[in-house]
């Protein structure tokens, strides 16, 4: 606000990461489109579907795409492979 920023609400952008809000410590992603950036610790760093450390790990239900090169959702046809059903496919 008025032109002050303090640590805690330093705006990140796209494609970076840090591990606080508190951190002078700012990566560069190894996946651009998996770190949103911006000043809200909280709600993380990470796009939708992207969780851990440069947000380089997918989330829950969502699998890593080798020819998009993204965590995509799973639906239907990748439920099986959740729980290591693969044979019921």
């Amino acid at each position: 606000e008025n032109g002050e920023s303090t640590l805690e609400t330093l705006t990140l952008n796209s494609g970076y990461w840090r591990i606080a809000a508190t951190s002078l410590d700012i990566r560069e992603c190894r996946k651009k489109n998996a770190c949103v950036g911006g000043s809200n610790f909280t709600e993380g760093y990470c796009e939708d579907g992207y969780i851990g450390p440069l947000c380089d790990v997918c989330d829950k239900n969502f699998f890593y795409d080798v020819g998009s090169d993204k965590c995509l959702e799973c639906d239907e046809s990748t439920e099986a492979f959740k729980d290591g059903d693969a044979d019921e496919v």
